[in-house]
């Protein structure tokens, strides 16, 4: 889970960058035991990284391989899809994805069911939008669909299209709620509420480019 590889790493980087690693305790989007990183302990045995890993069930960190698999074939297809110029970026893919693999598939329930903006599929596997489908023909049905992986040992079956919406001038994510706000121009919900949140001024337009030097401007 990505609470314990944070908390680890907070708690290792805590001696270096104090005042940084308290911040970002305090901001953790998850119910911890300690109320500072600095009750969090340091290294193995004391709390640190490896107390942390250590901490995983089974079953949690069987699912986080499975994850790490499945986004390594995702990188082989999306790598194969800016060769092939169809994509750019990742983050201008949305993946569409089936696995008859129990593992895998409790490991995408849960990220999908995580709601906590850390969690989502999308953040871990680096693309705009992730959606799980209900079968392997209806990632081979789906419309727009721009390039096709599988991987036997997941029983996955993968298909890459582009992203719906269009790009968050902040997060770079695409998203169909660019330019719902009316307190920021140009940024999707997420980036809408934590803007706010940092109470950051209001932008409801964007600046309007200089025009450029006409040829008698120049030759003067």
């Amino acid at each position: 889970m990505l609470n314990v590889i944070l908390r680890g790493f907070l708690a290792t980087l805590a001696p270096i960058l104090p005042h940084m690693a308290e911040d970002a305790w305090q901001a953790l989007p998850y119910e911890v035991d300690e109320t500072s990183v600095f009750q969090a302990g340091f290294g193995a045995g004391s709390g640190g990284v490896a107390e942390y890993a250590k901490a995983l069930p089974d079953d949690v960190a069987a699912e986080w391989v499975a994850l790490r698999a499945l986004r390594d074939t995702a990188n082989k297809a999306l790598e194969e899809a800016r060769t092939q110029k169809t994509l750019g970026a990742s983050l201008e893919a949305k993946l569409l994805v089936h696995t008859d693999d129990p593992v895998l598939a409790s490991a995408l329930a849960k990220c999908s069911a995580a709601g906590n903006a850390v969690d989502s599929l999308n953040f871990v596997l680096l693309t705009s939008q992730v959606e799980v489908m209900a079968s392997a023909d209806a990632v081979d049905a789906a419309e727009g669909v721009l390039a096709r992986a599988s991987d036997d040992e997941l029983r996955l079956t993968l298909g890459i299209a582009r992203a719906d919406g269009t790009k968050c001038e902040r997060c770079w994510n695409y998203s169909p709620t660019v330019g719902d706000s009316e307190r920021y121009v140009g940024v999707c919900n997420r980036c809408d509420a934590a803007l706010d949140a940092m109470e950051f001024p209001h932008v409801t337009s964007m600046p309007t480019p200089a025009a450029a030097p006409d040829e008698a401007t120049l030759a003067a």
